[in-house]
């Protein structure tokens, strides 16, 4: 799977051409790439996603338990508002 994540601008709204590219073979590994800063890095996958959802919009949104499940319906969130473009790797 690789997914483009776009920035944002100063309003949080996203960016399109200006992003970073995540390559993974799953989306839970890309969800624990994306994590990887000092700020995010102690949160568990789970929190950080139900965050990231929270700041654009999707505070609603409930992922399932499974993890590999819950990565894979928080890109298709980011993809379906705006936020990044996935493509699954044949």
């Amino acid at each position: 799977m690789i997914a483009l994540i776009y920035g944002t601008d100063f309003d949080g709204n996203p960016t399109p051409g200006m992003g970073e590219f995540f390559s993974a073979p799953t989306a839970i590994e890309i969800v624990e790439t994306m994590k990887q800063n000092p700020f995010q890095a102690s949160l568990s996958p789970l929190e950080f996603m139900t965050q990231v959802l929270s700041n654009i919009g999707a505070k609603d949104a409930t992922l399932p338990d499974d993890p590999e499940e819950a990565a894979q319906m928080f890109l298709r969130t980011l993809a379906d508002k705006g936020y990044a473009d996935l493509k699954c790797q044949e």
